[in-house]
């Protein structure tokens, strides 16, 4: 077993009169296992020993100090004391006599301050006159009892936009609407005053790797769903249904044609619900009526229905929804074609 400082003294008290010191010095250096280099040479004579025997103890000893940090509800525990009231304060009662003899009968005074300072009643010249100390003695005790303001932040002056960004911000509105389908390029320049070049250069970084000729043949459900998710900075899932329906030779047309409504919602496949169920032709509860089931598994059709082809728009908007529906409207379409020609 390795050696420590305390196998080497016997004796606490009686090394503790050889170098002049208290035992709790040297409690403390068998604590650390540590002798301050100056003491080595004695500490080894009065132990008898050769200053090599403690060289490898010699580095210099701090002791830890735990400093508690006071705050505002310390700050009402010592006026509990003060006042002689109850208190559960985590200050010991050592500290809370120390602080109060300090101040004696000014310590309400201290107490209102401080209060009033925090809540930002009176300045700091008006502090320190009230408690006749220095200002940065007050910034001290702020500090102390959890009431200082913090380090200060200088303010960002705003710079003016610089045109490009002006013009920027001012077109984003107008190419939303473009993007949309709710007014043409043209018209968007028009009302604005702003050249359709000029328009149409804003307007591709927002569509980018889309382009607006690609997007004109998009029905309006799909485009304003896409302008959402420019608008909010949201994946591009517009696009990944496009791209899904591609793939599969689906023919999502611009003017959608919606199916009538069925004489007997009891016939229909599960898709056909889902599709008027995204669509806004029924809600869950008709749906369920007419079916004569329960709302909760209807709504755990359709979303399994949806979830099968990789579509999740529920947490999206209602357009996302009917661009879904486009979609089984379009997969519907499809499978039928495909039927009646085998």
């Amino acid at each position: 077993m390795e050696q420590t400082l305390k196998d080497l003294i016997p004796n606490i008290s009686k090394l503790a009169r050889d170098l002049k010191v208290s035992t709790q010095t040297i409690r403390t250096y068998i604590e650390l296992d540590a002798i301050p280099p100056k003491r080595v040479a004695a500490m080894a004579i009065a132990l008898g020993l050769s200053p090599g025997d403690l060289l490898q103890y010699a580095r210099v000893t701090h002791k830890p100090v735990k400093v508690l940090i006071k705050g505002v509800d310390d700050l009402d525990d010592l006026m509990a004391a003060y006042e002689g009231r109850e208190h559960a304060s985590r200050l010991s009662e050592r500290s809370i006599k120390m602080t109060l003899s300090r101040w004696g009968d000014r310590f309400p005074l201290l107490y209102t301050t401080l209060k009033a300072l925090g809540r930002k009643e009176i300045s700091l010249d008006e502090a320190s006159m009230a408690l006749g100390i220095t200002k940065s003695s007050v910034n001290n005790l702020r500090q102390r009892y959890g009431v200082a303001p913090g380090a200060l932040k200088s303010a960002k002056k705003a710079q003016p936009l610089g045109p490009y960004k002006q013009n920027a911000k001012e077109a984003l509105p107008l190419a939303l609407d473009v993007i949309a389908g709710r007014m043409t390029a043209v018209d968007a320049g028009s009302a604005s005053g702003m050249s359709v070049r000029t328009l149409h250069r804003y307007l591709a970084p927002m569509l980018r790797p889309q382009t607006l000729n690609e997007i004109s043949k998009w029905s309006l459900s799909f485009r304003h769903a896409l302008a959402w998710e420019v608008e909010h900075k949201k994946p591009r899932r517009t696009v990944e249904w496009q791209n899904w329906a591609k793939e599969r030779n689906l023919v999502l047309k611009k003017h959608p044609k919606w199916p009538k409504e069925p004489g007997n919602w009891r016939e229909v496949g599960v898709r056909r619900l889902a599709i008027a169920y995204l669509s806004g032709e029924k809600t869950l509860e008709e749906l369920a009526v007419a079916r004569h089931a329960d709302p909760v598994v209807i709504r755990g059709l359709i979303r399994k229905e949806v979830e099968s082809l990789s579509m999740s728009p529920f947490e999206l908007t209602m357009h996302h929804q009917i661009a879904v529906a486009e979609v089984l409207l379009a997969l519907n379409s499809h499978y039928r074609t495909a039927k009646s020609d085998a």
